[in-house]
Order: C-alpha cells, then sequence, then structure tokens
C-alpha cells in the first residue's frame, strides 16, 4: 500500500468515526425534551442518565478492547465488527418511541462504540512515521465528518419533512459504512509482548510520570464540565430570544436568564457546526502551535477555553456574540483532547500504544464525563419552571417550561476555570520539540 493510499484510508476512517456522533450527538438532547418530531419530553435528569451511557461505556469497554488490540486481535477487524453492531443499535434507537427502550438501544450503542475512538487513534498512529506532523491532518478529517453530518442533517430537515428518529437513522447509516469501510484499513496486527497478557495493566503504570498524572487528573476534572455543553447548549441556542420572552410571557413568569438565541429548530444543527469551523481552524495550526509554545502551553490554552466559552453563554445570552462561544468551543478539542491523546502516544511504549489511548480516554470521557453527566441533568432539573400552558412564541419554538441557562452555565464556567489555573503550575514545562521524538521515548 503506497503512502497516498493509506493517507486517504486513514483519512476515511478519521471522516466516518466522528460523523457518526456528529449525526445524532449535538441534537438529541433537543430531541428527547421536544413534544414533536418523535421527541418525549423528557426531564433534564433523564437527559443526564442518556448521556452518562456513554461515559460508563468508555470506563468499562475501552481497557478490554484495547488489551485485545494490544494483545490478541487485528485493531482494524475489531473497528469493523463493533461498527456493524453498534450501527445496528442506532438504527433500532430510531424506532423507539419509549424513552426507556430508546435508553436500552442507545447503551447498546455505547458500549460498541466507546471503544472505538481509542482503537481508530492507535490504528492511525501505528501506521505514521512522524506522530507529530502527520496525525493532525488526518484528525481533521473527524472534525469535517462531524460538520457534513451536522450540516447534511440540516439541509435533510429543511428540505423534507424529518422522519421520528432520523439523526438516529443517519448516525446508523454512518457506522454500518465505516464497519464495511474498516475492510479496507491497512492491516494493524497486536504486539506480541513478554510483558504481560493484560496491557492495560501496563498502560496504567504511566501514571508514575507526574505530568501523565497531571493530565489525567485535571482533564477528568475539567472533561465533567464537557456535558453542559453537549446536553444544553442546543437548548440554550433554540431559546426564545429576550424580547421574545418579555413580549409572550406574563410579567411574573418572565426570567432573563431563560433566554437564547431563538434558533429554529431546523437550522440548529447546522449553526452548531461553528464549533467545528473553530476546530477546523485550530488543528491546522496545532503542530505549528505545538512547535512554538510548547505541549504544556498548547494544552492550558486548551483547558482555558472550556470556561471561556460558558462566559459568552452567560454575559451575552442573547446576543450573537453568543456564538463566539460555539467558535471557542472549538478550541477545547484539539488544544486539550488531541494534543492529550499526541502526548498520550509520545509517553506510551509502542506494545501498550492502544491502552494508553484507552487509559486516556477513559478518564477524560469516561469519569470526567459520567460526573458531568449527572452534574448537568440535575443542575438543569434546579433551574427549570414549568409554565401553567404552552406559550407560543411568534416566529419561534413554542415553550413548556423556561429553564435558567445563565445559572446553569455559571457552574461549569467556575469549575473549568479553576482547572486552567492550576494547570500550568503544576504540568512541568518540557521541551517544545517533545512531541516529535518518538513515541515511547524519554
Amino acid at each position: 500500500m503506497n503512502a497516498m493510499s493509506r493517507f486517504l484510508r486513514l483519512f476515511l476512517l478519521m471522516f466516518l468515526e466522528y460523523a457518526i456522533c456528529g449525526a445524532w450527538a449535538p441534537t438529541a438532547a433537543v430531541y428527547f425534551q421536544s413534544n414533536g418530531q418523535g421527541g418525549m419530553n423528557v426531564s433534564g435528569v433523564q437527559i443526564g442518565l442518556l448521556f452518562l451511557l456513554m461515559p460508563l461505556a468508555t470506563i468499562i469497554m475501552p481497557p478490554v478492547f484495547g488489551s485485545l488490540a494490544d494483545r490478541y486481535i487485528r485493531t482494524d477487524r475489531l473497528l469493523g465488527l463493533l461498527h456493524v453492531f453498534s450501527g445496528l443499535a442506532l438504527i433500532a434507537a430510531a424506532k423507539q418511541t419509549n424513552f426507556n427502550w430508546a435508553m436500552v438501544c442507545l447503551g447498546l450503542h455505547a458500549l460498541l462504540y466507546a471503544p472505538t475512538v481509542a482503537l481508530a487513534n492507535s490504528l492511525v498512529f501505528a501506521h505514521l512515521d512522524d506522530h507529530h506532523r502527520q496525525f493532525t491532518p488526518i484528525r481533521l478529517a473527524g472534525t469535517i465528518g462531524w460538520m457534513s453530518a451536522g450540516l447534511g442533517l440540516s439541509l435533510w430537515r429543511l428540505k423534507f419533512h424529518a422522519p421520528v428518529g432520523d439523526l438516529f437513522l443517519l448516525g446508523g447509516g454512518l457506522s454500518l459504512l465505516l464497519g464495511l469501510f474498516s475492510l479496507l484499513l491497512p492491516a494493524t496486527p497486536p504486539t506480541k509482548s513478554v510483558s504481560g497478557r493484560f496491557a492495560f495493566g501496563k498502560a496504567v503504570k504511566l501514571l508514575r510520570n507526574p505530568n501523565f498524572m497531571v493530565l489525567i487528573l485535571v482533564g477528568t476534572v475539567a472533561s465533567a464540565m464537557f456535558d453542559y455543553y453537549y446536553l444544553f447548549a442546543g437548548g440554550f441556542l433554540s431559546a426564545p430570544r429576550v424580547d421574545a420572552l418579555k413580549t409572550a410571557l406574563p410579567e411574573s413568569y418572565f426570567n432573563p436568564g431563560a433566554a437564547g438565541l431563538g434558533i429554529p429548530l431546523t437550522k440548529l444543527s447546522a449553526v452548531m457546526t461553528i464549533a467545528q469551523l473553530g476546530e477546523l481552524l485550530m488543528m491546522l495550526c496545532l503542530p505549528w502551535l505545538i512547535r512554538k509554545i510548547g505541549i504544556k502551553w498548547v494544552l492550558s490554552i486548551g483547558l482555558m477555553a472550556w470556561p471561556l466559552r460558558y462566559a459568552f453563554f452567560v454575559f451575552f445570552p442573547s446576543s450573537p456574540v453568543a456564538l463566539l462561544g460555539l467558535l471557542i468551543h472549538g478550541l477545547c478539542i484539539p488544544c486539550f483532547l488531541i494534543a492529550g491523546f499526541m502526548y498520550t502516544e509520545h509517553v506510551a511504549p509502542p506494545d501498550i500504544r492502544a491502552s494508553a489511548q484507552s487509559l486516556f480516554l477513559l478518564s477524560s470521557q469516561g469519569i470526567g464525563r459520567a460526573i458531568g453527566a449527572l452534574m448537568a441533568g440535575i443542575s438543569q432539573n434546579q433551574n427549570t419552571s414549568t409554565l401553567p400552558a404552552k406559550v407560543a412564541i411568534p416566529g419561534g419554538n413554542d415553550i413548556g417550561k423556561l429553564v435558567d441557562w445563565q445559572a446553569m452555565f455559571i457552574v461549569p464556567l467556575g469549575v473549568g476555570l479553576a482547572c486552567a489555573l492550576v494547570f500550568p503550575f503544576i504540568f512541568k514545562s518540557e521541551q517544545k520539540s517533545e512531541l516529535t521524538k518518538p513515541a515511547g521515548t524519554s
């Protein structure tokens, strides 16, 4: 397989890997909490439980499948099997009208999808000669895939009457496609090692590295604030503007903190891809940025971007300026999560590549987001008031309840700011060329 063919296959792998989530994750909470288009009018706690499924699966499954890929089964074959069955689970979720059965289907999807992110990363790293320069152009495909799925869903809804569960049908179809495409991926056999069969146990020993320990601990706490965005940014953006609320509601019910941008549900997926536009631009700059300022300050920028996006939501709730919060969100993924994956690849020996990636994924997207999903769901319930009757908003989305978005988003703003301020003092500076060295070297 020549270099160009290998690059294109890895590029398409990342495109489809993230397009699956981009199809349904940004608007799932709005879908389930709505009264129309198949929605089930569920509570904030129920949404928190729904979005708890993927973090819990990320705690359980990546260590198992990471060890399988490192020791026993080809990574490309594992990816194919997992994506076929996780795609079928998403398609089944699209057919459900009962929330409990939807939870069962999405829980099964989560169990099967959760290990694939780390497996995809490890497969890509295994076929790169220069991780520092070559990984970001390939991971860029994931951002493009997420954007494409969101834009495709919005265009579909603008042109046609949206069928029930269309977001899950799109995600499921993409997952099946990736399952079949995995047959064309570069063969990635396991590494036979005499150091133990359970590779994840060896990966845990990386925590003896002080910087890696700091990355894991701070990343876990900061990631707990991530689900405030994933669960409720869509609800905030589609909430009526402050002038519309003031006109439609009696004075006794009016709460300026419940105002949003009034974006129609048909356009919501497209508007939320602004975040991926910011991510796209930052991904292009990431290798240069790491060379110029070093991994410590790149990670610090990523951490500071997390609370900054909530600051725009809190202080500019009904202004187009709030959309800058979406653009800032685009800094969070490349500068912390992707840079974190790259740093993990650097400190991990090649024979535990998949398990080390799984450990970073488990802490940030597993334990951290599990805590965050519960916190965000409870926080929404505490800041939600039900109106006596459904209120029609002229030119906007009808509402039956008010959520104080400003009160909700102040929590992740404060916690995220604390993480961003602490991190530079406890993560030791390293050479700016750190990630240009071969993986697993010091």
